[in-house]
């Protein structure tokens, strides 16, 4: 998400600008299904696989400072990857 907001790349240039987005449509578009882009957001339902980001603080408060530091923990397909 923080790269399609500042489009900077690991050298830290910046790459195409003009195509950034807002925090906020960065979400959006990371919560619709990889096959409907800009759909309505997946939600977590009982007996489904769920991707998930659990994160130090409300997502309104992390949508202002980008940062993969503020990751607890992450689930893909129901499955735990990664919690610190």
């Amino acid at each position: 998400m923080s790269a399609a907001v500042t489009r900077r790349c690991p050298t830290g240039d910046i790459v195409g600008a003009v195509e950034r987005i807002t925090p906020a449509e960065a979400l959006d578009r990371y919560l619709a299904p990889l096959d409907d882009p800009g759909g309505p957001s997946r939600q977590v339902t009982v007996g489904s696989d769920a991707d998930l980001v659990l994160l130090d603080r409300p997502a309104v408060e992390v949508l202002g400072d980008l940062s993969a530091d503020r990751v607890r923990g992450t689930w893909i397909g129901g499955r735990c990857h990664f919690v610190s």
